[in-house]
């Protein structure tokens, strides 16, 4: 039995309900299948959800909530690592070999079959592939570098030479190793729908028709076309798996939740410093992980330049005023960490003032109002509500989501509301639902569930459909609804073999120049 799975970055059915007719494949699996939704991980990010699909687990268990981290005990601010602690993947349960390409922030290691790395898994230049002859027949278009501001007609045709770049590599991969697993991620739908959202929607305050009306559409038919022809590799049925790790919606105003903090005293700036050091890593960490993405295949100037442009470790912790400073945010993601005595390196709030606090904090941000339409823009859920697992200490204390609309950022000015005034940057942002759909020998016809599935699920139901033991410290459940088999399922406490779990955590720690 072969499984290939369509990673998508940012597909939503917003958009693949309004235009499914014109998607043949995409229809296709919805019809003859099983779809629902697929609620995101909180935050609803990449950095987040890509690792939450494949190890089934809650954030908490790998540590990773945005695409920067903070070390709670020195206070200092890096660019996530994946090979910072193991992360046990769906495939390492698996007697079967496996091709993946470009999943993100997923390191690889010695897998047994084919891969391609993703963005941000930080990799040797040696294991960019394996087997290693494959690196010399990928374009630098696979890992296309975008920028907004060389506006849209670049930005489009640099996205849509990505997709066929990928095509090209993946439709190679399938046809000259017959494995049984197979893990491919497109992410220009996200690409395109951050900066082109407000082309396509007519309801967005800044649409305008404009001959960049149906590049949205133009996109989702090359990768539907990719995906086409990747499948038609195959002579025999195959089971297809098309999940997002997030959806997408419309925005068109940011709320800074940082400057909203301030107002209340909560948070403290070093202003001496705040120009000279927060504006460097907000420019980093928010606009070049969005126009350069930063991959083991990227060509080397790039990730030189990278080298000598990234934030300094002490970048973020040294422009707070620790000892003024209550609650927090950084990064992509914008939401807040308490300043916890015991945890933090210079915290301040007890574990008497805790509860307090954090009550302090959701109701500072939920009942702001914005005064233009009257709406209050901003939802906070709590980490207790929605993770568990030993690296607790690395996830927010408070989950901070826009509603439609409104896009929570962090920010070192005072403005807590901007408008946007244009499709670009972000009139489109990540919102929890994505899609899940999958069709073949394995898979029921109950085409779109009411029931949302959580991308917790992907990795016990895939399991699940090849027969394997679900560890019990995977967070899902398997969607036995979706599959036609009716065996039992088999949960347990499963174990990787001796050898790989050694061998993986060597590896890490030569990477990471620990050993």
């Amino acid at each position: 039995m072969k499984t290939i799975i369509f990673g998508l970055d940012g597909a939503t059915f917003r958009v693949l309900n309004r235009y499914r007719e014109e998607l043949p494949v995409l229809d296709r699996i919805c019809r003859e299948g099983y779809s629902a939704e697929l609620n995101s991980t909180y935050p609803a990010t990449t950095s987040v959800a890509w690792p939450a699909m494949a190890t089934g687990q809650n954030p908490a268990k790998f540590g990773l909530a945005d695409f920067l981290y903070r070390d709670p005990d020195t206070m200092e601010f890096h660019l996530n690592d994946a090979r910072q602690r193991p992360l046990d993947f769906f495939w390492q349960y698996m007697d079967e070999s496996i091709g993946l390409g470009s999943v993100p922030i997923v390191p690889y290691h010695d897998l047994d079959g084919v891969f391609i790395q993703g963005s941000l898994a930080h990799v040797e230049e040696d294991r960019v592939t394996k087997p290693p002859e494959l690196e010399a027949d990928i374009p630098e278009e696979f890992s296309y570098a975008i920028d907004w501001r060389d506006g849209p007609e670049a930005l489009r045709k640099t996205v849509l030479d990505g997709i066929t770049a990928r095509k090209n590599v993946f439709m190679r991969i399938a046809r000259e190793y017959d494995l049984p697993v197979y893990f491919f991620v497109f992410d220009a739908i996200d690409r395109i729908q951050h900066h082109f959202w407000a082309f396509m929607d007519e309801d967005h305050p800044n649409y305008s028709p404009s001959e960049y009306e149906s590049t949205i559409l133009e996109v989702w038919k090359v990768v539907d076309e990719s995906m086409a022809e990747i499948l038609d590799t195959f002579d025999e049925p195959v089971n297809v798996v098309v999940a997002s790790d997030h959806g997408f919606k419309p925005c068109h105003t940011g709320v800074n939740v940082s400057a909203l903090l301030r107002r209340e005293g909560l948070l403290t700036y070093d202003m001496d410093r705040v120009d000279s050091l927060l504006t460097r890593v907000a420019d980093v960490a928010k606009q070049r992980l969005g126009r350069r993405i930063v991959t083991a295949l990227s060509p080397r100037w790039l990730l030189q330049w990278y080298a000598e442009s990234a934030p300094s470790d002490e970048g973020l912790g040294s422009v707070i005023d620790w000892e003024k400073t209550k609650a927090y945010s950084f990064g992509v993601t914008s939401n807040i960490f308490l300043n916890r005595a015991g945890r933090e390196r210079d915290g301040i709030v007890s574990e008497a003032e805790y509860e307090r606090v954090c009550e302090e904090v959701a109701t500072t941000l939920e009942s702001f109002v914005d005064e233009e339409t009257g709406e209050a823009p901003l939802s906070v859920v709590r980490k207790e509500e929605i993770y568990r697992g030993p690296y607790i200490d690395y996830v927010p204390d408070l989950v901070v989501s826009g509603k439609e609309g409104y896009k929570p950022e962090a920010d070192t000015g005072d403005t807590i509301i901007s408008r946007r005034d244009g499709a670009m940057p972000n009139s489109g942002v990540h919102e929890r639902e994505g899609i899940f759909a999958a069709s073949g020998p394995a898979f029921t016809d109950t085409e779109r569930a009411e029931t949302p599935l959580d991308i917790v699920d992907v990795a016990p139901t895939l399991l699940h459909a090849y027969d394997y033991t679900v560890p019990n410290d995977m967070d899902g459940r398997v969607v036995t609804e979706a599959l036609t088999t009716d065996r039992p399922v088999d949960s347990g406490t499963v174990e990787k073999g001796e050898r790989t779990r050694v061998r993986d955590r060597v590896l890490s720690l030569k990477q990471l120049g620990k050993i």
